[in-house]
């Protein structure tokens, strides 16, 4: 009898829902998308290929958007109605300040990459019970979300990485995000994610696993010939592992603790 209007997936779904075959799936899920207004990505970058390919199939809006548990949970998304930037969650909803701050907490200029703190109605009062990660979180009434990101100068975030998922090379920081994006453009990859791992002499390793797509062929000497060129020398991981499944969490995020626990 009612309708929903608004769906909301992780780039996962709208991936596969962009690529389905089966013209009877396809003909139900455009049925089922009839009164839509637009669908919401989040818990994970969207690749622009995959924003192209499902709005072209179901010619429905596909925008990115970001929140986090802690800000109820939704802090940006793309606008329906104005300038949608792939790429971009977004600007800050209304009523909610973000900033982007350094390692010694002064705000980044515009483009600049650092930690994204906001402030706002819909941020926590602090987790049950435990004072500690309370104080850690919350900091003159900024929530520090832990993602690095960078802001451009209309106001709109850009997720970089998450900060914990930093890789440090010989003193060289690298963000997985980029390199993951990027490799995610080459056709015959499904799904990528690169992590960092100790190797014994204060410094790590980078290793990039991917989950090739369905009847393609790729190897490892072809990616690092698709990333020369593209990429910094240092960023380039040392190895590559090709996987058939990621582990990940409810909600389709790829858990990368998992992959951290790969033995060099």
């Amino acid at each position: 009898k009612e309708r929903i209007t608004l769906f909301a997936g992780v780039p996962t779904v709208y991936n596969i829902l962009s690529k389905e075959k089966m013209p009877f799936f396809v003909r139900y899920l455009l049925k089922f998308l009839i009164n839509i207004r637009a669908c919401i990505s989040g818990a994970a970058a969207l690749p622009e290929d995959t924003i192209y390919a499902f709005e072209k199939r179901f010619k429905v809006p596909l925008i990115e958007g970001y929140g986090l548990t802690e800000a109820s949970p939704v802090v940006a998304v793309n606008p329906l109605k104005g300038a949608r930037k792939p790429g971009s969650v977004g600007p800050p909803l209304p009523g909610i300040e973000v900033a982007v701050i350094g390692e010694d907490g002064k705000k980044m200029p515009a483009g600049e990459i650092g930690e994204l703190i906001l402030k706002g109605p819909n941020v926590m009062k602090g987790y049950f019970n435990k004072e500690e990660e309370t104080r850690a979180a919350l900091k003159n009434g900024w929530l520090y979300t832990g993602d690095m990101a960078k802001i451009d100068e209309d106001g709109y975030i850009y997720i970089v990485d998450r900060k914990k998922d930093l890789i440090i090379i010989d003193g060289m920081n690298i963000y997985p995000g980029e390199i993951e994006n990027f490799v995610m453009k080459h056709p015959s990859v499904e799904e990528c994610a690169m992590v960092g791992i100790p190797d014994g002499r204060g410094s790590e390793i980078s290793i990039l696993f991917i989950k090739k797509k369905d009847n393609t062929v790729i190897g490892k000497r072809e990616v690092n010939n698709y990333l020369k060129g593209h990429i910094a020398q240092f960023k380039i991981p040392k190895r590559i592992m090709f996987i058939e499944e990621f582990p990940k969490t409810a909600t389709g995020k790829i858990k990368k603790t998992e992959l951290r626990k790969w033995k060099l």
